[in-house]
Formats: C-alpha cells, structure tokens, sequence
C-alpha cells in the first residue's frame, strides 16, 4: 500500500511476486532507514545466469535517499515496453547494490544504461548481463565498484562508462563482453 516517508532505523522490504510489472518505479526522499530492499519472493530459488528470474520490471530509479537501497532478483524487460533512459539508476543516494539480477533484453541498439551510478556510491555483483548497450555507467562523482562475479556473455556495445568526474573500480578481474570494454 504505501511506505512511511520516515522512519527511524531498521530495513524497508518491498516484496514483490514473480511476474510482469509494466512500471517505471521511483522511489525518492525516504529518510531514517538503514536499507531499502526491492526484491521477488522467489529469490532464494533464482541464478541469474542459468535462466530468467520471474521478477520483470521496466525501471527502478532511487533518488535522494541517504541509506543503502539495494534490488535483487530483477529482470529487465523487452525494449517495446522501456522508454526510460535507465534500467536501474541511483542518484543521488548514499549507496546502491545490484545482485543476482539478469539483465538479458537486448538494448545495443537503444541510449539505455543498464545499471547507472549519478552522484551515488554502490556496487554491482553476481548478476548476469547479455547484449546491452552500457552495461555500468558513474558521473558527477559517483563512485562504483563492479564485481569479477558479474557474467557478461554475447557482446554489448560499451562495459564500464566513467563520465563527469565518475568513478568506477573493477573488483578482480571481470570479464566485459563489449565492443568498447571501458569508456572513459
């Protein structure tokens, strides 16, 4: 139904059932929290890279929020039904965490960034990337580490983007399956 503004301590779950959910979903100014989770109830039960989640979402875009929000589980969906210039993007947030995600909607011929870091620290780990546009993108000052856990597999078109005094560190020695590995 609806999440408080404010509250003080403790974590926020929003459980979601697996299915389609043709939204763009925009979560802003929540305070007191220490984590904001989005996440399928079937979690447990998925691997990103073996096969699809259940959990489809157009975009998710955190912004203004100063603790951890974190989505797992998520699969992106077809490009008839994402207009947004993001699939997941964290402005202006203290920190994001993206893992056990399949991002497998083909988007190399579109302006989409998969998972976006905008004025927001975070990381990105364990989720499975497949013929996307820019797979991971930092600027004004974000701050973001992507993980050797990550599978990218066929080839996207950009890996890793750092643009406007971003920042993006690579944890191991992932492999990116791009045309351009890493755009600085």
């Amino acid at each position: 139904n609806m999440v408080p503004k404010v509250k003080v301590g403790g974590f926020i779950y929003i459980f979601c059932e697996p299915g389609q959910y043709n939204e763009d979903v925009v979560v802003q100014s929540f305070s007191g929290a220490e984590c904001f989770y989005i996440q399928p109830t079937n979690l447990a039960t998925i691997d990103p890279t073996t096969g699809q989640t259940g959990f489809f979402v157009k975009s998710i875009l955190f912004s203004g929020i100063m603790f951890q929000c974190v989505v797992q589980g998520l699969n992106s969906m077809s490009t008839a039904v994402n207009n947004s210039s993001t699939v997941i993007q964290f402005a202006r947030c203290w920190y994001g965490t993206v893992t056990k995600c399949r991002f497998d909607t083909n988007l190399k011929s579109t302006n989409i960034t998969t998972v976006q870091y905008n004025q927001s620290r975070g990381n990105c780990y364990s989720n499975y990337f497949k013929n996307q546009n820019i797979i991971m993108s930092s600027e004004y000052m974000g701050h973001a580490l992507f993980a050797s856990t990550n599978t990218c597999e066929a080839t996207s078109n950009v890996g890793l983007k750092a643009a406007s005094g971003g920042i993006l560190v690579k944890s191991g020695t992932p492999v990116l399956n791009a045309t351009t590995a890493e755009l600085k």
